[in-house]
């Protein structure tokens, strides 16, 4: 960074527009170049405002999508310095951490992210698949159950639920949830079914699955 004084005028005239304009070329750049040259844009808005939180957060993404999941963390961690409300950013942070199996930071980084914001699924998903390798079982079906109420069109956390409750040895639990499936995701629900080698449902197990879950609608509903 150049002493102060010292910018040349043309830079310190440049300065004045493109912090503003940065990242909207940073976005077109990535649009027409890929990551790459959206990166290297997102750089050079960084090199101008050290503290920008959406350029750091760019630069951790980037990271991330070019197989650099070390490097990511470092630019995601700068990014929480500056955000440290964001429920996204602590996401993120976990979501990096659960790639290099730190589970048990990663967790710490979900559950601060559900504390933030409880409606953002995906934190939900990714604090359930921690605490289940990390052997908290009950917690992690509770944190599947929260994601499932939040996406119940979505079939991933029904099938984790069903997995870890034969896993449990409480074949019933897995059954009903493979029949709940079977609502919305009838091609899902025949593959987890030949997977946990579970018996056809028996009379009657729809309705008592439908008493044990809250209707799974058809399709997802459309976005405002």
């Amino acid at each position: 960074m150049p002493l102060k004084g010292t910018q040349p005028k043309a830079d310190h005239a440049a300065g004045t527009w493109w912090p503003g304009l940065g990242p909207a070329l940073a976005g077109l750049a990535t649009l027409l170049g890929g990551q790459r040259l959206g990166a290297l844009v997102w750089w050079r808005v960084w090199c101008h405002r050290r503290h920008d939180a959406a350029a750091l957060a760019a630069l951790a993404y980037s990271r991330a999508r070019s197989g650099q999941p070390k490097a990511a963390l470092r630019w995601q961690r700068r990014c929480l310095v500056q955000r440290p409300q964001c429920a996204q950013a602590h996401f993120n942070l976990g979501f990096l951490l659960e790639q290099l199996q730190q589970d048990e930071a990663a967790q710490e980084a979900f559950e601060r992210a559900t504390e933030l914001a409880p409606q953002l699924d995906l934190a939900w998903f990714g604090l359930a698949r921690c605490l289940e390798r990390l052997g908290h079982f009950e917690a992690a079906l509770q944190a599947y159950q929260r994601n499932a109420a939040l996406q119940p069109w979505s079939p991933h956390a029904h099938a984790a639920m069903a997995r870890l409750q034969q896993r449990l040895g409480r074949p019933e639990q897995a059954q009903a949830l493979i029949v709940h499936l079977r609502g919305f995701e009838p091609r899902v629900a025949a593959a987890l079914q030949r997977e946990l080698q579970a018996p056809a449902p028996p009379a009657g197990s729809a309705e008592r699955a439908a008493a044990a879950f809250p209707a799974a609608p058809r399709a997802a509903p459309e976005l405002a």
